[in-house]
């Protein structure tokens, strides 16, 4: 949808993601914490152009790493190797 999505990820638990998408993680969410929720999405409510990028790159995001063709297709490559 384009939407812009603000996202809590813990550092230790990007390891267990391919280097390819944490690096798309990065470019497509709003990274925030508790602790800086407020001025993190203060400065995106100030920036509506940073903003409406995350949105497109979100969109990206979910068409490269959630479409269900390319899962089902990955899985199915990982059964018939094992």
């Amino acid at each position: 949808m384009g939407k812009p999505v603000a996202v809590y990820i813990r550092e230790e638990d990007l390891h267990f993601i391919p280097a390819a998408m944490r690096k798309d993680i990065d470019d497509a969410f709003i990274r925030i914490t508790p602790d800086t929720i407020e001025d993190v999405l203060g400065s995106y409510i100030s920036n509506r152009i940073a903003l409406k990028e995350k949105g497109n790159n979100a969109f990206e995001y979910v068409q490269r790493w959630h479409d269900p063709e390319k899962i089902a297709q990955q899985v199915k490559n990982y059964y018939e190797m094992n």
